[in-house]
């Protein structure tokens, strides 16, 4: 899946592609940002937008959860 992040203002800053476990790596430097996700093939829509605050030197885990269409 492609990852988009955006700052506070809703500018777009950095962009990346999960891996095949759907872990992903965007270096940023400190502050509030947004994550979402782009659509996927074979899932419904895209997952709801993440806040997550960003501190010099460590890492922030970002959870995106798209539907499966499973019932």
């Amino acid at each position: 899946a492609t990852v988009i992040v955006r700052d506070g203002g809703g500018t777009e800053v950095a962009r990346g592609r999960t891996a095949s476990d759907g872990a992903f790596f965007i270096g940023l430097a400190a502050g509030d940002y947004t994550v979402s996700g782009e659509p996927v093939e074979g899932l419904m829509g895209t997952p709801e937008a993440v806040a997550v605050s960003v501190s010099d030197g460590s890492a922030s885990q970002v959870q995106l959860s798209y539907d499966t269409g499973i019932r």
